[in-house]
């Protein structure tokens, strides 16, 4: 993993459960970019998500004996109450699922 030094920082993610299949459990996370916690780096099939949120999640995932896919919010916002009264951003996506 790698070494992150001088950041406090508060992780606001979007977690979903999808699946257990034989005692694993697979988990979707949904998040914006916000270096150096989750940065991008590729396009397309080849896109990859770095920083400490995705090495948090490759260290706990054995031992929580889960998997999770990360994926970035459509709106690249945390979420906030719009005109209609219906949530956006990653609080909406985990209240509409």
């Amino acid at each position: 993993m790698d070494k992150w030094h001088g950041y406090t920082a508060f992780l606001l993610v979007s977690v979903f459960y999808i699946s257990a299949t034989e005692g694993l459990t697979d988990y979707r996370v949904t998040t914006i970019l916000h270096p150096p916690l989750v940065m991008s780096q590729g396009d397309g099939n080849s896109r990859k998500f770095v920083g400490l949120l995705p090495d948090l999640l490759d260290k706990i995932g054995p031992m929580m004996n889960a998997t999770f896919s990360l994926n970035h919010v459509q709106d690249n916002r945390y979420g906030t109450l719009d005109n209609t009264g219906n949530w956006t951003g990653m609080i909406g996506e985990l209240v509409n699922k």
